[in-house]
């Protein structure tokens, strides 16, 4: 599900609209298959992740005036939680949003996604932007995907 966030002068993506994967290692092979999850993850703590959003939020571009948007791929583990060494920058409007645009997605926390009723590992891409907007949350559906023949 894609749901907009807004905190006064920033807009949080809290999920997003491209592919979602769930990761399991083949033992044999050493290489990850995939397929459809059943359950997406959900973002349990939106409150707090506009108010670091803010916080995180780059002093220099803020009374610049400078807004955008960083698209951030990660996992979010079985437990909820965001594996920190997994972060990636896709795509950024500028380089002084990727540290801040890391922190804010290692403080993210999820239900996690679900496979045949058991959380599994999902990899997710997420923009987050930073930037003056009006108050709003928008939905849209996702897709997923999990490890094929589970």
């Amino acid at each position: 599900m894609l749901l907009m966030r807004v905190v006064p002068g920033l807009l949080l993506v809290l999920a997003t609209a491209t592919t979602v994967m769930a990761q399991t290692q083949s033992r044999a092979e050493g290489t990850y298959r995939l397929g459809p999850v059943e359950v997406d993850p959900a973002l349990r703590n939106a409150r707090q992740v506009g108010r670091l959003l803010e916080r995180e939020y780059p002093v220099s571009l803020r009374s610049s005036g400078v807004s955008g948007t960083v698209v951030v791929r990660f996992a979010v583990e079985p437990h909820g939680r965001v594996d920190a060494t997994s972060i990636t920058i896709v795509t950024t409007a500028n380089e002084q949003f990727n540290e801040p645009a890391r922190r804010v997605v290692q403080r993210l926390r999820f239900h996690p996604a679900q496979n045949h009723g058991k959380p599994v590992r999902v990899v997710i891409e997420m923009p987050l932007r930073f930037g003056p907007t009006p108050p709003s949350v928008l939905p849209q559906q996702t897709s997923g995907t999990a490890p094929k023949g589970e």
